[in-house]
This record gives structure tokens, sequence and C-alpha cells, in this order.
């Protein structure tokens, strides 16, 4: 992200990952709102994690933690 962005973007970002969020290689990050496209473009130069192959995406977009975590709801 900061080589997408900048130091200076990832700054005003923001982004925090939330390792209580993550669990069955999803997960959750906070980042501001200014920047949510920003952070998915980032992902598409993600091309392998811990040397594996790997292609990250964004799932879901929320304005508040609880909103993010709840089932079924749109």
């Amino acid at each position: 992200f900061t080589k997408y962005v900048g130091t200076l973007g990832a700054a005003k970002a923001g982004v925090i990952m939330l390792p209580e969020r993550w669990e069955n290689n999803q997960g959750a990050l906070s980042i501001s709102n200014l920047y949510v496209d920003h952070m998915k473009a980032a992902f598409t130069f993600i091309t392998h994690i811990e040397g594996k192959p790997a292609t990250v995406h964004s799932k879901k977009v929320s304005g508040t933690l609880k909103a993010a975590t709840k089932k079924g709801k749109r």
C-alpha cells in the first residue's frame, strides 16, 4: 500500500490491520473512507504471500466494524 500511495498517503489513510478479526484466510482492516478505493487498487499488486501465489480482494466494505461483522445483512 505504501509503495502505491506513498508514505504520506499511507499515513493519511490510517491503515490498521485487525488481527483479532482474522480467521480462515479472511480478515478485516480499518482505513479512512477516503482511501478505500486506493486500498482495493493496491490489492491487485499482491501476487504472493509468504512465497505462495495469492489473490487478495475486498469482500465487503462497511462504515463500522459492527456492521461489517453482521452475517447475512447487506
